[in-house]
């Protein structure tokens, strides 16, 4: 992605982005933006604060506008240092803001790299900007859910796959969420960008051979994703497919996420196969996913559990697929129409 292009997407998106934190009370949004815009306008990712200024503007109180900031902080969505000297304010820093924003939208860049290029003229909020500073009983999660189901509805058409494609997305997503990836941190901008992965056609390429090829290296991706600590996994997804990251995956990594992949498509594909798995092969199963069980062992015993458990695990994660499929609109050709 270059950088005017950040630039762009970036700072039309942040305060959607923000009006869409239902985590956070409306007060909180409407102070959080306020000191996003000034941070923006100043071009400094830290701000000094004066409360009484702050209430004023976003149409609060003194108490209110001071417990806001706390909250914000203990969030995790600034860094609130409060000042003993009224005249200088209290100081904030709105990184964690930023830091959240592009991880959750897949931006290939840092916020230190995007401030330095920014130039405040460029900067367009649109109508949710204006409104948010106006109003406190505004409810803009339901303006932007209703702006964000007709742009599926409106984009349905471009995501239509073949046949092969569209069962090699799904088995993509099965193994991302098996690896530990959250379906809440998904958005629209990371979506497309697997969907346009799974949809490329090479000219000398058959439809079920470019499936193959997408499955084969987002499943690397993802298992390279598993090893590393990323807070949002499915942004560090994006970023290991530009940066081609997997393609470091050892001989041994290769054999184990083989291994692996063959187990789970088995159980994915046939409803009977837990039950008809063996002690042995349970645990093998078990050993791959140690949170399903919790660290109960599998015995003799407790075998019928394990396996109702398992099922229910797996039939689960079928479901997710199904729900965020349907949620984005991805939709399959009929396998007639790929020959």
């Amino acid at each position: 992605m270059k950088l005017d292009q950040i630039r762009a997407y970036t700072f039309t998106q942040i305060l959607p982005f923000i009006f869409r934190q239902t985590e956070l009370s409306a007060q909180a949004r409407i102070v959080l933006c306020k000191m996003v815009s000034e941070s923006i306008k100043t071009k400094k990712t830290t701000i000094h604060v004066k409360n009484n200024e702050l209430s004023k503007t976003c149409g609060t109180t003194y108490r209110t506008a001071f417990q806001v900031l706390h909250d914000l902080n203990e969030k995790n969505w600034i860094s609130y240092i409060p000042s003993k000297n009224n005249r200088s304010g209290s100081e904030v820093s709105i990184k964690e803001t930023y830091t959240r924003f592009i991880e959750e939208n897949g931006i290939a860049s840092t916020c230190e790299e995007i401030f330095e290029n920014l130039s405040y003229e460029e900067i367009t909020y649109g109508p949710y900007g204006l409104v948010c500073f106006v109003s406190k009983d505004l409810k803009p999660t339901n303006i932007l859910n209703n702006k964000e189901n007709k742009e599926s509805e409106n984009h349905q058409e471009d995501r239509l796959l073949f046949f092969s494609q569209y069962h090699a997305l799904s088995n993509v997503l099965s193994y991302a969420l098996l690896k530990g990836f959250e379906v809440s941190r998904t958005n629209k901008a990371i979506i497309d960008q697997i969907v346009t992965e799974a949809g490329k056609l090479d000219d000398d390429q058959t439809v079920s051979n470019s499936a193959e090829q997408f499955q084969t290296k987002l499943q690397r991706a993802i298992f390279y994703v598993s090893t590393k600590k990323a807070k949002n996994k499915w942004s560090y997804l994006i970023r290991s497919l530009e940066n081609k990251w997997y393609e470091t995956l050892s001989l041994q990594e290769l054999n184990e996420l083989e291994s692996e992949m063959a187990l789970f498509l088995k159980v994915l594909t046939d409803k009977f196969y837990i039950d008809a798995m063996g002690l042995p092969e349970l645990k093998e199963l078990d050993s791959r996913l140690p949170e399903v069980l919790k660290g109960d062992k599998i015995i003799s015993r407790s075998i019928n559990t394990a396996r109702e458990t398992l099922k229910g695990y797996f039939g689960g994660i079928s479901a997710s697929v199904e729900e965020m499929l349907k949620k984005w609109g991805i939709v399959s050709k009929k396998a007639s129409e790929e020959l």
